[in-house]
């Protein structure tokens, strides 16, 4: 009975790698690009921080996609913002620097992004270690008590 399961399970598997990840990749792409542009939360940031930003973030973001993280992208650029968050892409100047980030005052975006980008509401997929390891905390919860995570 045990061999028959694990037949069926690997008869699965086999189909569902039958589509290459550049064909999959393409069309979270697709499907990416046409809600990009849509989001309110973006158009606020770019009329607070500027285009530049906007984009270097969701490039960064693209850079740590890894078949886990990005299955179920809720609101695109909310997913983008705590991807760079989980991986620290903003917080840390070496890493701004490796993903071509312009120099940013952290402390007043940190404060941006808890106050405006409702990641309180995102539904889908992020880092999940960094979400274990707390670090979306400060963002999500409003207490003052929640204070250094980064």
């Amino acid at each position: 009975m045990e061999l028959e399961n694990l037949k069926k399970m690997l008869k699965v598997k086999r189909v569902l790698s039958a589509v290459p990840l550049e064909e999959s990749q393409k069309v979270v792409k697709n499907k990416r690009k046409k809600n990009m542009f849509n989001s309110k939360i973006r158009e606020k940031f770019v009329k607070d921080w500027g285009e530049e930003l906007a984009k270097k973030i969701e490039e960064a973001a693209n850079c740590h996609r890894n078949g886990v993280n990005d299955q179920n992208i809720g609101e695109p650029f909310q997913w983008a913002l705590l991807i760079c968050i989980g991986y620290e892409c903003l917080a840390k100047k070496k890493y701004r620097e490796a993903h071509r980030i312009p120099d940013i005052n952290w402390r007043k975006l940190k404060k941006w992004i808890r106050d405006n980008a409702e990641l309180e509401s995102y539904k889908g997929d992020l880092d999940w270690f960094s979400f274990i390891r707390g670090k979306y905390n400060y963002y999500v919860l409003k207490s003052k008590k929640v204070v250094k995570n980064n």
